[in-house]
Formats: C-alpha cells, structure tokens, sequence
C-alpha cells in the first residue's frame, strides 16, 4: 500500500562503474516506471555520483534503502 503524500527518493548512481555496468539503462527503466505510476506514489528520482558501492554496482538508494547489484 502506497502511503499519501509521502516522498519516495530514488537514487541512481551513474558514476564511472556504475555507468560501465548499465546505469543509464537503469535510470531510464526506474523514469518509465514513475511515468506509469505517478498517479499512485509521489517519487523523486535523481541520478547519483559514487555511492561508496563501486564494485557493488549499479547502486540505487531509495530513501534510506541501499541496494546493490541492480540490473534493468
């Protein structure tokens, strides 16, 4: 259930490794899913510089959620 009115950040790392393994793919993937859903869910999505994850990659932050290893 979606909370009303409650921000969600999501943040896309697109550092050098994380741009290497796919960033952008996933960014794009994450921008097409806010446009579907918008009307559902309030989301803020930014992209990102490193993360501290570099060999971790592609590293997405939503809100205080870290994960790692994200593929499109």
């Amino acid at each position: 259930m979606v909370e009303v009115n409650k921000v969600t950040t999501i943040s896309v790392c697109l550092g050098s490794a994380c741009h290497l393994k796919g960033a952008g793919a996933v960014l794009e993937a994450f921008l097409s899913l806010v446009e579907k859903h918008q009307s559902q869910a309030v989301v803020q999505l930014a992209g990102a510089f490193c993360q501290g994850n570099c060999t971790e990659g592609v590293v997405v932050k939503i809100d205080d959620l870290v994960l790692t290893h994200v593929t499109k």
